[in-house]
């Protein structure tokens, strides 16, 4: 298996999904969603804790949502117990037959939440591979499993091979978020070097997810980004200010119960690529923004405390 900055590795795995052939695509469309469904539950099920809350009537929604995208590939963060994995998988096999995740807690899994993150494509999946971060705040060192989550996939219509790197950096912890920027740094420079990885094998990079920085909120790593020769897409397909493309809204019900409810209106979540990946933004959308969960309060939420982007993606000289 390989390894990260020497830190421990879990073993490659195959492929997960019937092996089918590729389709032709003119491009890619690619969703990266965090369903907020982190909570801490006692040994009869009961719930001690959960930010947001209301993780089972908003997850009742969510295979649809997915569904209905049209992505071809989807990129999920906040998705922690094997209930829900297990049910979203049945309801999408039909559309989305092959899937990543991957665990590094072992026993500590007593106590430790899984790192939330998973995939869905509509398209083989090459190789997955899951790496536990060398560095992290004090109480996503406890309480958590801090990872990132690298797949390979070959897509057609010569677009060519591409390595994915889906991550869920550091909110703090407990701290602000910007004081535990050179963290975050740490987080997003394990995932540039597995980029480089793939491409000394031929694979193209793309950084993907909810990376906790943006221009308005952490901007020396969202900078750093760009400095390590990695384009924002989301942003320059767009004729938007980066401050009006909002993912994670503190005026959300959701968010203003939760830790960061102090925090400014942000986008934290991001597609970025690599500067010689051949391929540009399309077109962007903000997705999941209506309030469609009934709740037992007569109330409605939305189904995350954040909102989905679908980023069309296209091989750079199309018109």
């Amino acid at each position: 298996s390989r390894s990260l900055l020497g830190c421990p590795s879990a073993p490659a795995i195959a492929a997960q999904g019937p092996l089918i052939s590729s389709r032709r695509l003119p491009g890619m469309k690619l969703l990266i969603y965090n369903c907020g469904l982190l909570r801490l539950r006692s040994c009869c099920g009961c719930t001690l804790f959960a930010n947001p809350p209301y993780a089972d009537e908003r997850f009742e929604h969510l295979p649809k949502l997915l569904l209905e995208s049209g992505a071809d590939i989807i990129a999920l963060q906040e998705i922690y117990e094997s209930k829900h994995v297990r049910r979203l998988l049945e309801a999408v096999k039909e559309v989305y037959p092959h899937h990543a995740r991957g665990d590094v807690r072992n026993c500590s899994r007593l106590y430790r939440f899984h790192n939330g993150l998973m995939y869905l494509s509509k398209e083989p999946i090459l190789e997955q591979q899951i790496f536990k971060h060398r560095r992290a705040a004090r109480m996503e060192k406890v309480l958590g499993s801090k990872c990132m989550l690298s797949m390979r996939v070959k897509l057609g219509n010569g677009l060519g091979e591409f390595v994915f790197v889906n991550m869920h950096t550091t909110a703090g912890g407990g701290l602000h978020p910007e004081e535990v920027d050179d963290v975050r740094e740490s987080e997003l420079r394990e995932a540039i070097e597995e980029c480089e990885r793939g491409r000394a094998d031929g694979f193209k990079g793309i950084i993907l997810g909810d990376l906790n920085m943006g221009p308005e909120a952490s901007p020396a790593n969202y900078e750093f980004m760009k400095a390590s020769g990695f384009t924002d897409e989301v942003l320059a397909c767009t004729k938007e200010e980066a401050a009006a493309i909002c993912t994670w809204n503190p005026a959300n019900p959701l968010n203003a119960v939760g830790p960061h409810a102090k925090c400014p209106p942000q986008r934290c979540d991001h597609v970025f690529v690599h500067k010689d990946a051949g391929i540009k933004g399309k077109e962007m959308r903000l997705v999941f923004k209506d309030s469609i969960v009934q709740l037992a309060n007569g109330e409605k939420c939305t189904v995350s405390d954040h909102y989905g982007i679908i980023l069309e993606l296209e091989p750079c000289g199309s018109p």
